[in-house]
């Protein structure tokens, strides 16, 4: 039996997924590139809440949980992500050729999601960059800082997906 935040998330993640076939047009079309997954070249972070490293590590195990060194997500190899199906919030939501506004609409509602599952299990809630997510293998029990509502405002504000301009969130 899994976990019921497991369970929440996959929820989520799901509607997620409805929510980019009900607008195609604005979602936009992937090419898989893998290009946004270069943080440093692509010149925007990814930022992720404690619920989806969880989700990651059920599915990965947490010890397979890999840190980020270069500035390229360390599950992208060879241009393709090796964890497409447990990939976090921004990924799915974020497409280069997307309607940036749509982009931020569908992340601030996830993110409030997020954070209720957070408030509804105890667990500290974060919005943290990925390499600082990945830092650890449990983040979820290590980080117990709570991000502020404007940090998480302006973040989302900054751009599209949960991304924001390389080393700029106030």
């Amino acid at each position: 039996m899994k976990p019921p935040l497991i369970d929440q998330v996959h929820q989520i993640y799901k509607e997620i997924e409805s929510s980019l076939r009900t607008s195609p047009d604005l979602a936009g079309k992937c090419n898989c590139c893998g290009k946004c997954c270069d943080f440093k070249s692509f010149d925007h972070l990814l930022y992720v809440t404690p619920p989806e490293i969880e989700y990651l590590a059920h599915h990965i195990g947490a010890e397979n949980i890999k840190p980020m060194s270069d500035g390229i997500c360390p599950y992208n190899e060879k241009g393709k992500c090796t964890v497409y199906d447990y990939r976090f919030s921004g990924c799915r939501i974020f497409c280069c050729q997307g309607d940036k506004e749509f982009q931020s609409q569908l992340t601030e509602s996830t993110l409030t999601r997020l954070k209720y599952l957070c408030e509804n299990l105890a667990m500290p809630y974060k919005y943290m960059e990925l390499s600082t997510a990945l830092s650890g293998s449990r983040p979820c029990t290590q980080n117990t800082e709570r991000s502020t509502s404007r940090r998480r405002r302006l973040s989302i504000r900054q751009s599209a997906g949960g991304y924001g301009p390389a080393g700029r969130i106030d």
